[in-house]
């Protein structure tokens, strides 16, 4: 793969999963990766994430990506995540 190519960065962080995508300017897939996330109810009917576990989670998951598909981070161009 061209050390020129550009790539998308997707990020998607649900209710279940973290998911980031990478996709050329063609709009093709070059690789998803996902971790579960982990959700706190300290009481009944509260729902809750600890900020710095999804951090490190958003942080690993973007680096796995990254190594298994062998893009460099210098050739992503943009960064999108699903609006809510």
């Amino acid at each position: 793969m061209s050390e020129k190519a550009r790539f998308w960065l997707g990020i998607d962080c649900g209710g279940t999963y973290l998911k980031a995508g990478l996709y050329d300017a063609q709009g093709r897939e070059h690789g998803i990766n996902r971790q579960s996330l982990q959700t706190l109810s300290p009481l009944p009917g509260y729902a809750e994430r600890d900020m710095d576990q999804l951090w490190q989670q958003c942080s690993a998951t973007i680096a796995g990506l990254l190594q298994r598909t062998g893009i460099h981070g210098e050739q992503i161009k943009g960064v999108a995540s699903p609006r809510r």
